[in-house]
């Protein structure tokens, strides 16, 4: 578990993992020491670390929460995954430009490792390019579309936004560019901004997305998107990157459908 920085829509759900694994130990009659007690492992940023480390020892959820400044050393997951974090540029509650965001390096039996960028939330900075160089993936967090004055000036104070967003992906050029944190005000029109963005991208971006809960990617055999459709749900069926057409549901939410299921 990450915690990128202490803004509340950035950590409300941690109590609730700490309580599941409560749970999940108290279910299987699991004491500290034995074979079968879990522990979570949390990587926590610097305002994070000060706010949740005590607790999370506390809990028995975590013994030794994990602290991480970005642009530091790389942290080893498991043998296929390693976590970079990357400097970013954010306010939060407790910090200053203190928040973090995240490069994975997914690892295969044999070929080239797979890059995943986050930027979680970070105003733009020209640093931003050369930390996420390379990605094959990268989610952008927007935040907000700017004003005519802060798209003429140095853009939002606090995210990307829509300027940020294209700047970042322009200079990266990942593969699969995924925009994330749509501002509630952007509910409407979240489907146009990605489409205003699919026509101005960077000539080796094959896809731009709108992220939400119903995006699935498929790592696997070269990048793809799971159908969404209940009937999928069983035995996701890939979708190419070419082929993503997505949609827009009553509820607001991003819809990615397979042929079979496509209106």
């Amino acid at each position: 578990m990450v915690v990128t920085h202490c803004h509340l829509d950035h950590t409300r759900d941690l109590e609730a993992l700490v309580d599941l694994n409560y749970r999940f130990n108290e279910n299987n009659n699991a004491r500290p020491g034995a074979d079968a007690f879990r522990e979570l492992r949390f990587f926590l940023s610097p305002a994070a670390h000060s706010k949740y480390a005590e607790y999370l020892k506390h809990t028995r959820c975590c013994s030794q929460p994990e602290l991480m400044y970005g642009g530091k050393d790389k942290k080893q997951v498991s043998f296929h995954i390693e976590v970079r974090p990357v400097r970013g540029f954010h306010k939060d509650i407790t910090s200053e430009d203190e928040a973090i965001g995240l490069v994975l390096t997914l690892k295969k039996d044999g070929g080239e490792p797979l890059l995943v960028g986050l930027t979680s939330d970070s105003r733009s900075d020209p640093s931003l390019a050369e930390q996420f160089a390379g990605c094959h993936v990268l989610i952008a967090h927007l935040g907000t579309i700017e004003t005519a004055k802060e798209l003429l000036g140095n853009g939002l104070k606090n995210h990307l936004g829509l300027k940020g967003c294209f700047d970042l992906g322009q200079k990266v050029q990942p593969k699969l560019l995924i925009i994330g944190e749509f501002g509630e005000e952007l509910l409407e029109s979240r489907l146009e901004i990605i489409r205003v963005m699919v026509e101005y991208k960077a000539e080796n971006t094959a896809c731009i997305l709108g992220a939400d809960s119903n995006l699935a990617i498929g790592l696997g055999g070269g990048l793809s998107v799971l159908c969404c459709h209940p009937s999928c749900k069983q035995l996701p069926t890939k979708i190419l990157l070419k082929d993503v057409m997505p949609t827009i549901g009553e509820d607001g939410l991003f819809r990615y459908y397979c042929s079979k299921h496509s209106i």
